[in-house]
C-alpha cells in the first residue's frame, strides 16, 4: 500500500509537470504567432510602401518656365535604375513681334514671326540615399536639343516679306531636383547651361530688314516643372 501511494504521488506529479509544460509550450507558441503576425504585417507594409515607391518609375511633365521663352511641350522621364533615368522631350515654338526700323530716312514697322518645334533626348544621374530612387531627388544630367524655326518678317514699306529658316543645336548640362508629392504630383527645379549653334538658311541673310539675331554661345536654360508621376 505505500508503494502504491508513491507510485500514485509520482504519477500525480509527472502528469502535472507535464500539464504545466503543455501549457507553457501553448501559451509561448500563441505569443510567437502574434510576434509573427506582427512581424508580417510590418513586412507587409515596408513591402506595399517599397512598391509604391518602385512603381513610379515614369515622369510626364511640362516646363512652366518654357512661357518666357515662346517654347511649349512635354517631356517623358523613365527610371532605368534606382539612379539613371532617361528622357525624351518636345516643344512646340511660337513667337510674334513688332519693333519699328528706320532706313533711308524713313521710318517703318516690321513684323516678325517664328514658328517651329525643339525635340530632346536627357539622361539623369540621381545622387539619391537609401530611401529614394530615380527620379526622385537630386541630380545631375546632360541633353542635346535639335531646334528647327520658320523665320518670317513683313515691313509696312511697298510689303516688303522676307523669310528663311534656322537650325539650332543645343547640347548641356543640367542639375535640379525632383519631388514626387503624393502618389501622382511631380515638382522640379532645374538649372541648364548651354552651348548653342545656329545656321541661318533663306532669304532673311540678304533681306533682313531687322538683322534677325539667330542664338549661339553659351545660354542659360531654367526649368520649373509639373507633372504626372505614375
Amino acid at each position: 500500500m505505500p508503494f502504491s501511494f508513491a507510485f500514485f504521488n509520482f504519477y500525480y506529479l509527472k502528469t502535472i509537470f507535464f500539464a504545466l509544460l503543455l501549457l507553457f509550450n501553448l501559451q509561448l507558441t500563441i505569443k510567437m504567432k502574434k510576434l509573427l503576425n506582427i512581424a508580417f504585417i510590418a513586412a507587409l507594409h515596408l513591402l506595399f510602401m517599397q512598391t509604391q515607391t518602385i512603381a513610379q518609375t515614369s515622369v510626364i511633365k511640362t516646363n512652366l518656365a518654357g512661357v518666357f521663352s515662346h517654347s511649349y511641350g512635354l517631356q517623358y522621364e523613365l527610371a532605368v535604375s534606382p539612379k539613371i533615368s532617361v528622357g525624351l522631350g518636345g516643344n512646340y515654338i511660337f513667337t510674334s513681334n513688332n519693333e519699328d526700323a528706320f532706313a533711308d530716312s524713313t521710318f517703318f514697322n516690321v513684323s516678325q514671326k517664328e514658328t517651329g518645334f525643339s525635340v530632346f533626348p536627357e539622361v539623369r544621374y540621381y545622387l539619391t540615399s537609401n530611401y529614394e530612387a530615380a527620379p526622385r531627388g537630386l541630380f545631375v544630367g546632360a541633353n542635346y536639343f535639335y531646334e528647327k524655326r520658320q523665320l518670317t518678317q513683313t515691313a509696312t514699306v511697298d510689303t516688303f516679306s522676307t523669310s528663311g529658316n534656322a537650325n539650332i543645336m543645343r547640347a548641356g548640362i543640367l542639375i535640379g531636383n525632383q519631388w514626387v508629392l503624393g502618389k501622382h504630383f511631380a515638382a522640379e527645379l532645374f538649372v541648364n547651361p548651354m552651348y548653342v549653334s545656329s545656321k541661318l538658311n533663306g532669304d532673311i541673310l540678304t533681306r533682313n530688314p531687322l538683322r534677325y539675331e539667330a542664338p549661339s554661345g553659351i545660354k542659360l536654360r531654367l526649368g520649373v516643372m509639373i507633372g504626372f508621376a505614375f
